[in-house]
């Protein structure tokens, strides 16, 4: 099979660009700003490609123009689709959350859209204000509709593509090193053995540590349902590690929206967190932050800026149960299985201690859940070039028909 040309544009490097960057039967480049009219960022440093079968654009680039060029959206579409050989632009959108992250206008420009982490099996759902973003807890109400709907045209458009975390794979993250010449080839070599040495670690230890406490949680408060969850568990506590180690200028799901905290907004939850006993700066690496996943019979991986999360692949990989907010609305490339790989609580945790009841009392069905999730985790994963060709090039060829 002949390997496709794409020429990139996007604002920075991001998991969703590296991962599909990582595929093997496209050859990546750039687009020449001669081509355009104006400089462009090239945060990969590829070559420049002025004749591309295809255009691939990040969302972050259609924001990054409407930034800085907004009168000229439309022009600077039109000169790609006119360098690109097929005369085709393909979108690829990254952001964490299952929602569209862009005005209608976004989608209308592109040909395709590979949306990362899943889509809705309710196709009806974007065009309300629901996911992480909104302060909606039960993710699948339909109370508020968008004030710019999007149109059946954009919905179709969109394309299946990879989970967040794909990315902690050692072999997909050396695929994602190998394009960034701002990596040295010792630092790139390094890096591969670190993460090699690292999982044969964890598998061994996994299978020899007998885990002491019940839940785990450590990470940023990325989303407001976050610090709820732990209020709610409270009463674990003195089995459990709960710690939240940054509160950030962004938090989903509160009456902000996507809007910043404000200082005092932030200062309040701050001490609130404080006050509650969670908050720490002490920062683990990732070695020692891996270990302590062992030492904890279920791991909580409850939305962040996404509903989908690294903790997810996280808890699979360490042979321990995994309990997250219910994500049965969506499909996904990975194969979610409530009560066979993963444990699904209800959006808005109003049954989440009766999860962790259970859990901690049917020590056959946690097991169970641990082994199956560990089980399909390896057998995914092991299969990585064929998910990567899946979530990017296979919509690709198809829709150019190859």
């Amino acid at each position: 099979m002949k390997k496709l040309t794409c020429a990139i544009l996007t604002r920075d490097t991001n998991w969703f660009m590296d991962s599909v960057l990582s595929t093997k039967d496209i050859s990546f480049y750039e687009v020449n700003p001669k081509q355009i009219g104006f400089e462009l960022p090239n945060p990969y440093s590829f070559t420049y490609c002025d004749a591309p079968d295809i255009i691939l654009v990040d969302s972050s680039f259609y924001s990054w123009v409407r930034g800085r060029y907004p009168n000229t959206i439309k022009q600077v579409y039109a000169a790609l689709r006119n360098i690109s050989k097929y005369k085709t632009i393909i979108g690829a959108e990254g952001t964490d959350w299952f929602h569209l992250a862009r005005p209608t206008e976004a989608y209308n420009l592109t040909d395709i859209t590979l949306k990362a982490s899943g889509l809705f099996k309710d196709l009806d759902l974007y065009n309300y204000e629901v996911g992480s973003c909104s302060p909606n807890k039960i993710w699948t109400a339909k109370t508020k509709k968008l004030a710019e709907p999007f149109s059946q045209e954009i919905i179709d458009k969109l394309r299946l593509s990879l989970p967040c975390f794909i990315t902690i794979d050692r072999r997909v993250r050396r695929k994602a090193r190998f394009i960034k010449t701002q990596i040295s080839a010792p630092q790139k070599f390094v890096r591969y053995w670190g993460d090699w040495v690292s999982d044969i670690e964890v598998s061994l230890l996994s299978k020899l540590i007998k885990p002491k406490k019940l839940l785990h949680f450590i990470g940023g408060l990325t989303h407001i349902q976050r610090l709820e969850m732990l209020i709610e568990l409270k009463e674990y506590r003195a089995e459990s590690t709960f710690q939240i180690n940054d509160v950030e200028d962004y938090i989903w799901g509160t009456e902000r929206r996507r809007q910043p905290m404000t200082a005092e907004i932030k200062e309040a939850l701050i001490k609130r967190v404080s006050d509650e006993g969670f908050y720490s700066k002490t920062r683990m690496n990732r070695n020692t932050f891996k270990r302590s996943l062992l030492n904890h019979k279920i791991i909580l991986a409850p939305t962040g800026f996404g509903e989908l999360t690294y903790r997810h692949a996280e808890g699979w990989k360490s042979n321990r149960t995994v309990l997250c907010q219910d994500l049965s609305h969506v499909n996904t490339m990975y194969p979610l299985k409530n009560m066979q790989n993963v444990c699904f609580c209800k959006t808005d945790f109003s049954d989440i201690k009766d999860k962790v009841k259970e859990l901690k009392n049917d020590n056959t069905l946690r097991n169970t859940l641990a082994q199956n999730g560990h089980t399909d985790w390896v057998n995914w994963i092991s299969g990585y070039e064929i998910i990567l060709d899946q979530g990017v090039s296979a919509h690709i060829r198809k829709h150019l028909n190859l």
